[in-house]
């Protein structure tokens, strides 16, 4: 047993070791997943910007700034500052993200964007809900009920076209080129996200800007099109402009 204190507990319990859990610093706990931002080696290794990794304790030397971490590609203990690190949450999402509900609720709209706030809490299971906010709700959600919207209104999923072409030691990427999105940049949240094209070996670091969405049956957001159909609203052979997704 261990002396502790809690907000709604009058006196200061003895309370039982085994029910109790350490949060290392910046509200990390052993055992978390975690995304390094930014890349470093050493003799001991090396690690990837992007690389996950998990929190094993807590710094000796550096208390205020740092916790251990172990990564795959580093022999010891890797000591890292926390505002180098970003929480991993369930389903692979992470504070701040925005998020499209997919599921069934009266209080959330299908389609409707919120964003993830936190880890779930009130005793759900922590490795199916993560804690959002809605316009009209904030609170646990499913995470099979969310889809992830990447930076630049992109999902993972989405087929991009490349505008510009670029080359290196991992391959080539060429002006047309289609890709995948397949996450978000950890280094450059605000500007890049990770795609996968198909003459490049790694994960292609790409400028949202260097990118366009091709919508189903190859359209673009700006495509000038004829209407082809039958409807009481619009005239055949009249034109409109693709602006986005299918919703609703």
């Amino acid at each position: 047993n261990v002396v502790c204190k809690f907000p709604n507990l009058t006196g200061n319990p003895n309370v039982p070791i085994g029910t109790l859990g350490l949060e290392a610093l910046g509200g990390f706990k052993i055992g978390d997943p975690v995304i390094k931002k930014g890349a470093f080696k050493d003799a001991n290794g090396s690690v990837a910007d992007g690389d996950r990794g998990e929190v094993v304790g807590r710094s000796t030397s550096h208390p205020k700034v740092k916790v251990y971490c172990r990564f795959p590609n580093y022999s010891n203990n890797f000591h890292a500052l926390v505002s180098e690190l970003e929480l991993e949450l369930p389903g692979g999402f992470r504070i701040g993200d925005t998020v499209i509900f997919k599921g069934e609720d009266a209080r959330i709209a299908h389609g409707e964007r919120g964003k993830v706030v936190g880890r779930a809490n009130g005793g759900l299971d922590p490795e199916n809900y993560v804690f959002c906010k809605f316009h009209n709700l904030t609170g646990n959600t499913l995470i099979g009920d969310l889809e992830l919207e990447a930076l630049g209104g992109f999902q993972l999923g989405d087929t991009v076209i490349k505008k510009g072409a670029f080359k290196d030691a991992n391959g080539s990427v060429a002006d047309g080129d289609r890709g995948e999105v397949v996450g978000r940049s950890t280094s450059h949240p605000k500007v890049k996200v990770y795609c996968r094209f198909p003459n490049y070996s790694n994960n292609f670091h790409a400028l949202v800007s260097e990118l366009e969405l091709e919508l189903p049956g190859g359209f673009r957001i700006g495509d000038t099109v004829i209407f082809k159909g039958e409807d009481a609203r619009i005239a055949h052979g009249e034109r409109g402009k693709v602006v986005g997704r299918a919703n609703g």
